[in-house]
């Protein structure tokens, strides 16, 4: 919830490549995912972020839109409702 927290304020996010975190971060669009947990390679991409104001405004537009429009509340309720319609459907044919 944290990195769709941050995402939402309009922060690009860097952030392990691990788990389900490549299924937020679209890498180099609205952040940046790293191999490994190597601390330099985290800092490279603050530096990176800091020092290029356009990149930065980019990914932090990509960022919100991707929060609010993929991952908004009312967007996982549709989700989970087309998942137990769907499992209901199947359930009823079975019958």
């Amino acid at each position: 919830m944290t990195i769709l927290e941050a995402m939402a304020h309009g922060l690009p996010v860097i952030a392990p490549r691990v788990g389900g975190i490549p299924e937020v971060i679209t890498d180099g669009v609205d952040g940046f995912l790293i191999d490994g947990r190597d601390p330099e390679a985290f800092a490279e991409k603050c530096r990176l972020l800091v020092g290029d104001r356009e990149l930065y405004q980019r990914m932090s537009v990509a960022a919100r839109t991707k929060a609010v429009g993929a991952f908004s509340v009312e967007r996982m309720v549709e989700g989970y409702l087309g998942v137990y319609r769907e499992v209901l459907s199947l359930d009823r044919m079975k019958i």
